[in-house]
């Protein structure tokens, strides 16, 4: 959102071809239009922070942004970490695992705001579909958050409706196996964790496989 803020008229940022990498982004960095979406959602962020410290003193911090970096959930999940989380949580080395795991999710939620930021509705939809895909913890709830904005760029996406159903069916089976499995642990006391953990590994290959797709037939709006 930051770069697309920045845009100059027709989506471009006032820079040419010629200009060097620095000064590119020196331009993106002054843009009145960024600095003015710096100046109004950084206040607002330390505003409401502000008040919520206030009123809740460290509590408040720790729960809304510590929990979140620290936290390991070794429940099974759809996330192709929670079996490793599961067998580490125990040693001394368990904490710096859960950290290593934001890496993936953190660069490629860089790149592609970098690489996708002039065409916003399609930069959102994979910023997120990868923070989800990519997450240490992945339910069945957190799957609304890229769905919510598929609508907005299913008119640029050029797939037949073949290919279609086959990544729905994909999605749909690769969910049901990990389900299954699931059940079998929860509800019957099997000992199926690791067959929980096969489904979550084809489950985030298929969403790979449906994200590589939608972005090589995606025509972009810039």
């Amino acid at each position: 959102m930051v770069g697309w803020f920045a845009r100059g008229k027709g989506g471009e940022c006032g820079h040419t071809k010629q200009d060097g990498m620095l000064q590119v982004i020196f331009s993106h960095i002054s843009h009145p239009h960024q600095l003015l979406y710096a100046v109004i959602s950084g206040s607002m962020f330390l505003l409401i922070n502000g008040v919520m410290y206030y009123m809740y003193g460290f509590e408040f911090f720790e729960h809304t942004y510590l929990y979140h970096v620290t936290r390991k959930d070794v429940k099974h999940n759809f996330s192709v970490y929670f079996y490793m989380l599961y067998l580490t949580m125990d040693t001394s080395f368990s904490w710096i695992i859960s950290l290593l795991a934001f890496l993936p999710q953190l660069i490629l939620v860089l790149v592609f705001g970098v690489k996708y930021y002039k065409d916003l509705p399609f930069c959102l939809f994979v910023q997120t579909f990868v923070f989800v895909t990519f997450n240490k913890v992945c339910t069945s709830q957190y799957f609304l958050w890229y769905l919510s904005l598929l609508p907005l760029i299913l008119p640029r996406v050029k797939i037949n409706m073949t290919k279609a159903l086959k990544m729905l069916l994909a999605w749909c089976i690769s969910q049901a196996l990990w389900l299954s499995a699931a059940y079998l642990l929860e509800f019957q006391g099997y000992n199926t964790l690791l067959l929980v953990w096969t489904a979550s590994v084809l489950f985030f290959a298929v969403n790979i496989w449906i994200l590589y797709t939608v972005i090589v037939n995606h025509t972009y709006s810039i």
